[in-house]
């Protein structure tokens, strides 16, 4: 499943999930602002920040219960990504530096949806503007 976010700046998430199994994977990119509303037919070479995530559950009734989340994600050069979060549902918002985070956990997630419930949001400079990004895992 692929979901398009034309909103400032414009970014691109696709997720694979593995029926047989019970994990979750997913790419997302973040393109130039300048890209903002041209989505059709821009690769994700062309984003400035690309990462990948993971979520591993279990089957619970009409939903799932999550246990690990682990993220990572690089930048184009000279993009620095700050103030970095991941939050949702029942989790407290988790602050982390660098480009990698992973952490154990225990959500219930009670109706079946195309994502987990769990965002990945930061912020970054691009030629001298400030931008602020948010992401749907």
């Amino acid at each position: 499943m692929e979901t398009r976010y034309n909103a400032l700046p414009a970014h691109r998430v696709r997720v694979y999930e593995f029926e047989e199994d019970t994990i979750c994977k997913g790419a997302f990119y973040v393109l130039p602002p300048e890209y903002s509303y041209v989505l059709e037919d821009i690769l994700p070479e062309e984003g400035i920040i690309k990462g990948v995530f993971t979520y591993d559950y279990t089957k619970q009734g009409n939903g799932l219960r999550i246990h690990r989340l682990t993220l990572s994600y690089e930048t184009a050069e000279n993009i620095t990504v700050r103030n970095t979060q991941i939050y949702g549902k029942g989790l407290q918002p988790v602050s982390f530096e660098g480009n990698e985070f992973a952490t154990d956990l225990r959500l219930t997630r009670s109706v079946r949806s195309n994502n987990s419930g769990l965002w990945f949001s930061g912020d970054f400079e691009y030629n001298g503007e400030e931008y602020s990004f948010k992401i749907s895992l």
